[in-house]
């Protein structure tokens, strides 16, 4: 009579195998939506950052007598890339876009006088609700770039009812419809 040999199992079996793939899709899910939170955070704060140093750059170049000739809603978008106002990476050919993608346009109002206003248009709700919550709390703190700050609008003005800063979430998700509107003094730093 022949011995019979025990064969010894070497790897996975299918259901083990299922179950080791199925906890490292989780991982590897959990780090990509993660990274995408932390991505797009990033975007928002880039745009921040952006729109106050732009603010302030246009602050620093244009005079009391540079804005006797605005009209309403003047486009200073040349202006601004012209002059390298605004973050080299939002200049795209004549138009300028913010690092979530949507364009920008900024304008010179005269009511109230001398204004300025940054409009970002068609914006997913997100990126607008999660714009004017961080926009208007940096105004509340008072950080030396935000103490120019009008207001914060959106573009459908019927929307808003104007809530006192900080805008909280909530408020800023029945608010966003279509884009926002921040505006600034021109405060300006040399008279001629």
């Amino acid at each position: 009579m022949e011995a019979v040999g025990h064969k010894t199992r070497r790897g996975f079996s299918l259901i083990e195998a299922a179950i080791v793939l199925g906890v490292v899709g989780a991982v590897i899910g959990t780090i990509w939506v993660s990274a995408a939170a932390v991505y797009e955070n990033h975007k928002v704060n880039q745009t921040v950052e952006g729109i106050f140093t732009t603010a302030r750059n246009i602050q620093n170049l244009i005079s009391i007598n540079d804005t006797n000739g605005f009209v309403i809603n003047q486009d200073i978008n040349n202006t601004i890339i012209g002059a390298d106002l605004a973050p080299k990476d939002w200049i795209k050919g004549n138009s300028l876009y913010t690092p979530m993608g949507d364009l920008l346009f900024v304008y010179a109002k005269v009511i109230p006088p001398d204004t300025f206003v940054f409009s970002i248009q068609n914006m997913e709700k997100s990126d607008c609700i999660a714009l004017m919550v961080k926009i208007t709390s940096r105004e509340v703190n008072k950080s030396d770039n935000a103490r120019d700050l009008v207001w914060v609008n959106t573009i459908n003005p019927e929307q808003y009812p104007g809530a006192a800063f900080p805008i909280t979430p909530e408020q800023a998700a029945g608010y966003c419809v279509d884009g926002i509107i921040v505006q600034f003094y021109f405060a300006y730093t040399r008279i001629n």
